[in-house]
């Protein structure tokens, strides 16, 4: 076991840390796709703990492995940049993006949806003149027929 690291050993360290940083960013912005497109805004504080939970166990993890479970303030430092790097730099065209297509898909449901329920309105109109229709029917399909056999039943009278 080595308790000094070599320069070389602690760049190769710092590097993988700000790469990794940089995926947990992109993590929270996938996390925050799906918060929107699943919760419709509700919950928002249960979201960012479970989200901050599990990057607390995917961090402790990486550095477990990484370094055997010592925990170096450079590699923090690290995974704070990456984050910071995604989050305000590679991350804004990212939400952007994201923005646009939600709103995009909005108008174009809006835009779907007034045809759709103009057309659910009048099969329902339909619908129900047809169940009075039936009622109708039934009414006069209801009546039973003698049951003599030498009689005759024809439409002609």
């Amino acid at each position: 076991m080595t308790y000094i690291l070599s320069m070389q050993e602690q760049l190769v360290l710092f590097c993988k840390s700000l790469g990794f940083g940089f995926l947990v960013g992109i993590g929270y912005d996938l996390f925050a796709l799906f918060r929107l497109l699943l919760s419709k805004g509700k919950g928002l504080a249960a979201w960012e703990i479970g989200y901050a939970l599990l990057a607390a166990v995917c961090s402790f993890l990486f550095d477990l492995t990484l370094n055997g479970g010592d925990l170096r303030l450079y590699m923090l430092a690290a995974e704070c940049l990456g984050f910071a790097l995604w989050y305000f730099a590679a991350g804004v065209p990212f939400r952007c993006g994201v923005r646009s297509a939600i709103r995009f898909c909005g108008r174009t449901a809006q835009k779907i949806s007034v045809p759709l329920r103009r057309i659910s309105q009048r099969v329902q109109n339909v619908e129900e003149s047809g169940k009075i229709k039936l009622k109708k029917v039934l009414k006069k399909t209801n009546v039973l027929l003698k049951l003599r056999a030498k009689l005759v039943y024809n439409l002609r009278q």
